[in-house]
């Protein structure tokens, strides 16, 4: 539902990538977070959807018929009850990932809406991809290392032990 109409109004490459963006930002925040279990999924990208849905909403809701937002307030409650709320009610859903796709969703929004000219969004579009791929390979060298961020106190170990064996 939510991505039948940001597919129509981006584009199809465009809508991918923002697919896949939102994906990796949610996945890399949790990596981040929890180094002591891996997990992955798309379902990361969908709450960047639902950001992305929202700003476009925003954006766009005085151009929209009655019958348009009665449409949209439906989609959103049958998301809200399909997505969302589990996500809260189970012990096996990654919270955190879906958190960070819609950080990540939300962050693109801004990049694609209420923008003067497409160079603007395609030079923030460059620099919030770095910025999610400088993330993904920290994420990936803590996960490596068995870094965690809730516990810096391994890194400061994992450095005195490289700096003891090149002694």
């Amino acid at each position: 539902m939510l991505g039948f109409a940001l597919e129509a109004y981006f584009g199809h490459g465009r809508f991918l990538l923002l697919y896949l963006l939102s994906g990796i930002g949610g996945n890399l925040l949790e990596a981040a977070m929890n180094t002591e279990a891996i997990s992955v999924g798309a379902s990361t990208s969908i709450f960047g959807l639902i950001a992305l849905h929202i700003a476009y909403l925003k954006e766009n809701w005085s151009a929209f018929t009655e019958e348009q937002k009665k449409n949209h307030y439906i989609a959103g409650g049958i998301s809200l009850l399909l997505i969302i709320v589990p996500s809260f009610t189970s012990n096996h859903i990654d919270v955190i990932g879906h958190f960070g796709g819609f950080i990540a969703g939300a962050l693109l929004s801004m990049i694609y809406y209420k923008q003067s000219t497409e160079s603007d969004r395609r030079k923030k579009l460059k620099a919030a991809f770095i910025i999610i791929f400088v993330l993904y390979f920290a994420a990936l060298f803590m996960f490596l290392f068995g870094l965690d961020v809730r516990s810096f106190d391994r890194l400061s170990g994992y450095c005195a032990s490289v700096l003891q064996d090149s002694n």
